[in-house]
């Protein structure tokens, strides 16, 4: 392997993969003022988080493919340079139509970032290494959804929401910068016949690795749930200020650094991939069942957050575990294999998580609907991880 592979920085890997969380979290704090500001209801400002999601489930399925057949450079760096022109659109919006077109090519441009990340680290890795350093990559990018929050609430009150954008899009800029000059081209472009659907197609005709999509789309389900409805839970019915809510969400996002980090541990040292799979959804479980029961008891915002920060660990053990399973049987479309798990990820909670409204307009409270929504894609996972059962009993080679 080249020394150019080798150099690939995995500390830049893992801010370039925080983009995508970073375009999200962020602005979380001011939904709540964007719809006063905009003259629209809730309901039109979550939506907003949607068309985000779909942007990046469109990006990956476009930047994936294109990486396996340009090589990683030109996707990443064209896809910072959108983002940028993306998050200007953001931050000069007068009406939630405008906000909206641009929110979803934020999660066009955004989707690069972690698309190319993840393909790089597949061409340079095998095995337990792979998921050493997937691990690693989502560690360091967990750092963005941890400082988010907190950000945004920080800028939101100082120069109002609209500077959120605009240091959304200096950061991009920077990165752009960053990536030109440091990110070596670790796939050289294959010259290959092979189109995109030839390439999906082969993909797609691997069972495990079909389930194993299904089950990361039912992961980022409750997880853009939770997002959806964490502003409204804290702000809105537990009556927390929007500091206050910066520093509980990154108190329940340590959660997702503490799974993030030790899955990888936990499969170096030979620990099982359906273990793993199953700690993941048993602590999913739980966090529902403790949602509702505080929920029930009336108990106050810390208790929320200490439910909801289990549920975050829960959905960090499982993310190594399925990125490192359906990459390593696929280095030569690894691009594209990167790119149709965050399509179905975040295309299944664009489309799915909405469904799950009519809780609360039926009268659910959003506590006990993200409770509910948390426990049936857990149940749903563990049917899947069943029938995986026997394909992933060996641990993961060395």
């Amino acid at each position: 392997m080249s020394s150019a592979v080798r150099k690939a920085p995995t500390a830049l890997l893992g801010v370039i993969a925080g983009v995508t969380p970073f375009t999200v979290d962020s602005y979380l704090p001011a939904m709540p003022v964007l719809a006063a500001h905009l003259g629209v209801g809730d309901d039109a400002v979550q939506l907003t988080l949607a068309a985000t999601m779909a942007g990046f489930a469109v990006g990956y399925l476009c930047v994936g493919p294109l990486s396996d057949r340009l090589g990683r450079r030109l996707p990443l760096l064209a896809g910072m340079a959108l983002l940028f022109a993306a998050s200007v659109a953001c931050a000069l919006a007068a009406d939630i139509s405008v906000f909206f077109v641009a929110r979803f090519v934020q999660g066009v441009g955004a989707s690069a970032a972690t698309v190319t990340a993840l393909a790089i680290a597949r061409d340079v890795h095998e095995g337990r290494a792979l998921v050493r350093m997937l691990g690693l990559i989502a560690l360091m990018s967990s750092v963005a959804p941890l400082i988010a929050p907190v950000v945004g609430a920080a800028l939101l009150a100082m120069w109002g929401w609209q500077s959120i954008f605009v240091v959304l899009g200096i950061v991009a800029l920077v990165l752009f910068g960053a990536c030109a000059s440091s990110i070596p081209e670790t796939r050289q472009p294959d010259g290959a016949d092979d189109s995109t659907w030839t390439r999906y197609a082969r993909l797609l005709s691997d069972g495990v690795f079909l389930r194993l999509l299904v089950l990361a789309g039912l992961r980022f389900t409750a997880l853009y749930t939770f997002l959806q409805w964490a502003p409204y839970i804290f702000q809105v019915r537990l009556g927390v200020s929007v500091p206050q809510f910066g520093v509980m969400f990154a108190v329940m996002t340590l959660g997702m650094m503490v799974g993030l980090q030790a899955s990888p541990r936990l499969a170096v040292r030979g620990v099982r991939p359906v273990l793993l799979l199953w700690l993941s959804l048993a602590i999913m479980c739980t966090a529902a069942c403790g949602l509702a029961a505080v929920t029930l008891a009336g108990l106050g915002a810390w208790w929320t957050v200490s439910c909801l920060l289990v549920f975050m660990i829960g959905c960090g053990v499982s993310l190594p575990m399925i990125q490192t399973l359906a990459l390593i049987a696929h280095a030569r479309e690894a691009g594209t294999a990167a790119g149709l798990i965050g399509a179905t990820g975040f295309g299944s909670a664009a489309l799915l998580a909405p469904l799950g409204q009519f809780l609360p307009a039926s009268g659910v409270s959003e506590p006990y609907a993200l409770a509910i929504v948390i426990a049936v894609t857990a149940a749903l996972g563990g049917a899947i991880v069943w029938g995986l059962r026997a394909r992933l009993a060996a641990p993961l080679a060395r």
